[in-house]
């Protein structure tokens, strides 16, 4: 309904301007002043877990999943807004490599 804001991180991460004008907009709120720095906080970089090594446990645990994707991707297209790529792809941190070591900078 409309008290329902999606809201992926990959739009997140790649245009935080707009996703933070999005969010304070559907809340009623003023926007962020004009030059407003979005930072990435409390982040961590490269390998957490070793998950990434093992792609049958990746594989399973998308496939665990997929209900959840298939919900996402519904309620984004039922709201006439197309699925961000990362989710019509099930891609994860693991198919990110390049943030997995860290070289992804960070929001200006």
């Amino acid at each position: 309904g409309d008290r329902l804001l999606l809201v992926h991180q990959d739009d997140l991460r790649h245009n935080p301007e707009a996703v933070y004008g999005r969010i304070t907009s559907f809340l009623g709120a003023r926007p962020f002043p004009t030059g407003t720095r979005f930072t990435r906080e409390n982040t961590v970089r490269g390998e957490r877990s070793g998950l990434c090594r093992d792609p049958k446990l990746v594989a399973a645990l998308q496939a665990r999943l997929e209900p959840e994707y298939a919900a996402i991707e519904a309620v984004t297209l039922a709201r006439g807004e197309s699925p961000p790529e990362a989710l019509r792809l099930r891609r994860t941190r693991c198919d990110r490599l390049d943030e997995a070591i860290g070289k992804t900078p960070e929001f200006v």
